[in-house]
Protein backbone atom coordinates (compact mmCIF):
# COMPACT_ATOMS: atom_id res chain seq x y z
CA UNK A 1 0.00 0.00 0.00
CA UNK A 2 1.51 3.51 -1.26
CA UNK A 3 1.44 6.63 1.21
CA UNK A 4 1.38 9.14 -1.83
CA UNK A 5 -0.75 11.35 -1.53
CA UNK A 6 -2.64 13.09 -4.39
CA UNK A 7 -2.49 16.80 -4.78
CA UNK A 8 -5.59 18.62 -5.79
CA UNK A 9 -6.39 22.41 -5.64
CA UNK A 10 -8.52 24.00 -3.23
CA UNK A 11 -11.05 24.30 -5.96
CA UNK A 12 -10.94 20.76 -6.14
CA UNK A 13 -11.62 20.25 -2.77
CA UNK A 14 -14.41 22.97 -2.09
CA UNK A 15 -16.14 20.88 -5.70
CA UNK A 16 -15.70 17.82 -3.65
CA UNK A 17 -16.71 18.47 -0.21
CA UNK A 18 -20.42 18.82 -1.71
CA UNK A 19 -22.11 21.75 -0.97
CA UNK A 20 -25.58 20.55 -0.46
CA UNK A 21 -24.84 17.09 -1.57
CA UNK A 22 -23.53 14.13 -0.42
CA UNK A 23 -19.36 15.41 0.15
CA UNK A 24 -16.48 13.06 -1.48
CA UNK A 25 -14.70 13.25 1.82
CA UNK A 26 -14.75 13.98 4.98
CA UNK A 27 -11.29 15.12 6.26
CA UNK A 28 -8.24 16.77 3.83
CA UNK A 29 -5.13 18.76 4.94
CA UNK A 30 -4.66 22.07 3.37
CA UNK A 31 -0.90 22.75 3.14
CA UNK A 32 0.53 26.66 2.81
CA UNK A 33 3.44 28.55 0.64
CA UNK A 34 6.60 28.89 3.03
CA UNK A 35 6.51 32.34 1.50
CA UNK A 36 3.28 32.67 3.61
CA UNK A 37 5.07 32.79 6.74
CA UNK A 38 7.80 35.28 8.30
CA UNK A 39 9.69 32.77 9.23
CA UNK A 40 10.71 29.10 7.97
CA UNK A 41 8.29 26.31 8.34
CA UNK A 42 8.19 22.17 7.57
CA UNK A 43 5.74 21.64 5.37
CA UNK A 44 4.18 19.79 8.55
CA UNK A 45 3.78 22.94 10.24
CA UNK A 46 2.47 24.18 7.15
CA UNK A 47 -0.31 22.07 7.02
CA UNK A 48 -3.87 22.16 8.35
CA UNK A 49 -6.64 19.41 8.35
CA UNK A 50 -10.08 20.36 7.82
CA UNK A 51 -13.51 19.01 7.84
CA UNK A 52 -16.06 18.83 4.66
CA UNK A 53 -18.93 19.38 7.30
CA UNK A 54 -17.38 23.35 7.82
CA UNK A 55 -19.31 26.30 7.14
CA UNK A 56 -16.99 26.99 4.26
CA UNK A 57 -18.09 24.14 1.93
CA UNK A 58 -21.63 24.47 2.90
CA UNK A 59 -23.46 27.63 1.22
CA UNK A 60 -26.63 26.81 3.00
CA UNK A 61 -25.13 27.61 6.19
CA UNK A 62 -24.81 30.83 7.30
CA UNK A 63 -21.09 31.79 7.46
CA UNK A 64 -18.37 31.09 5.67
CA UNK A 65 -16.14 30.05 8.75
CA UNK A 66 -12.95 27.25 7.64
CA UNK A 67 -11.28 25.91 10.82
CA UNK A 68 -8.05 24.28 10.41
CA UNK A 69 -6.48 22.07 13.38
CA UNK A 70 -2.25 22.09 12.76
CA UNK A 71 -0.87 18.82 11.64
CA UNK A 72 1.94 19.53 13.84
CA UNK A 73 -0.15 20.12 17.09
CA UNK A 74 -0.08 23.59 17.95
CA UNK A 75 -3.14 25.59 16.18
CA UNK A 76 -5.69 24.10 16.69
CA UNK A 77 -9.06 25.15 15.62
CA UNK A 78 -7.50 28.48 13.77
CA UNK A 79 -10.01 30.23 11.30
CA UNK A 80 -8.09 29.63 8.17
CA UNK A 81 -10.68 31.66 6.30
CA UNK A 82 -9.52 34.94 7.65
CA UNK A 83 -5.63 33.70 6.92
CA UNK A 84 -6.68 32.98 3.19
CA UNK A 85 -8.53 36.09 3.10
CA UNK A 86 -7.18 38.81 4.86
CA UNK A 87 -3.59 37.70 6.21
CA UNK A 88 -1.70 37.33 3.27
CA UNK A 89 -1.31 33.01 3.83
CA UNK A 90 -1.02 31.14 0.01
CA UNK A 91 -2.45 27.92 -0.62
CA UNK A 92 -0.15 25.30 -2.07
CA UNK A 93 -2.43 22.02 -2.25
CA UNK A 94 -4.22 20.18 -0.58
CA UNK A 95 -4.94 16.21 -0.24
CA UNK A 96 -8.01 14.10 1.21
CA UNK A 97 -7.34 12.00 4.21
CA UNK A 98 -10.44 10.68 4.82
CA UNK A 99 -12.59 9.74 1.87
CA UNK A 100 -16.47 9.26 2.56
CA UNK A 101 -17.81 5.62 2.66
CA UNK A 102 -19.61 6.37 -0.67
CA UNK A 103 -16.37 7.04 -2.50
CA UNK A 104 -13.47 4.68 -0.65
CA UNK A 105 -12.04 2.95 -3.55
CA UNK A 106 -13.61 4.71 -6.59
CA UNK A 107 -11.07 5.65 -9.11
CA UNK A 108 -11.55 8.99 -11.33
Amino acid sequence: MSNKIEKISFGSLIITAGDGKEPEWEEAVIVFTASSFDKELSEEERSYKVYSDCKYFNSDMGGRSLFGYGLDGTDQGIRLDHYIHHGGWTIDYCYVTKKTKKTEGVVK
